[in-house]
């Protein structure tokens, strides 16, 4: 599906990079493939301090009895440059990128329709010296942090080995579906339908 890509994390997301943008095409992990109609650039290069830029994108969810389609907009800027001081290292010349996402996607499953409003803003701290994220930061709309991803370098792990967040499959489900905890984490769970 997506014969263009030139990285893959281990989460099966497939991405480009080159020295004009770094994009993501789409996801395929076991259950489900979402594939880009239009692909969603991350970043567009060079990107510099105060720099922006806004990027129109479409996919497409393809899973069993299930499909649909979302469309969306993010807003991307370089929004604060400085020093990050993190618990085992202070990285100098890093640049933070902030994007705001909205997306809208309608998706046919057994029980019928369904629709998905999303808003959300990714502040992703960037170092010359590292060649991903050192830091992200995920929130919702009013703010309130739905995840983190650091690099930890006072312990560092292979990436092979980090492939242990919980899991629902399948994701969309007609109500029957399995929760994986590889990591035997506390979970506290809720669950939405559709509507909220």
């Amino acid at each position: 599906y997506f014969d263009t890509a030139n990285i893959v994390t281990d989460q099966y997301v497939y991405y480009q990079v080159n020295q004009n943008y770094f994009r993501e095409f789409g996801r395929e992990p076991f259950s489900y493939i979402i594939s880009t109609n239009d692909p969603r650039d991350i970043l567009r290069l060079p990107m510099n301090y105060l720099d922006s830029f806004s990027d129109y994108h479409s996919f497409s969810v393809t899973a069993y009895n299930a499909g649909g389609n979302t469309l969306g907009n993010s807003t991307v800027v370089a929004d604060a440059w400085g020093t990050l001081i993190t618990n085992g290292i202070t990285l100098n010349d890093v640049l933070r990128i902030c994007t705001h996402t909205i997306t809208n996607g309608s998706y046919v499953g057994p029980s019928g329709p369904y629709y998905n409003h999303s808003n959300s803003f990714v502040y992703s701290f960037y170092s010359a010296s590292i060649r991903y994220p050192v830091l992200e930061i995920s929130t919702d709309s009013i703010g309130n942090i739905t995840y983190t991803t650091y690099q930890d370098f006072l312990n560092p792990v292979i990436e092979s080995q980090t492939n242990s967040f919980p899991e629902i499959t399948p994701n969309p489900s007609n109500g029957n579906f399995l929760i994986s905890n590889p990591g035997n984490d506390d979970l506290e769970i809720t669950l939405y339908n559709s509507t909220g």
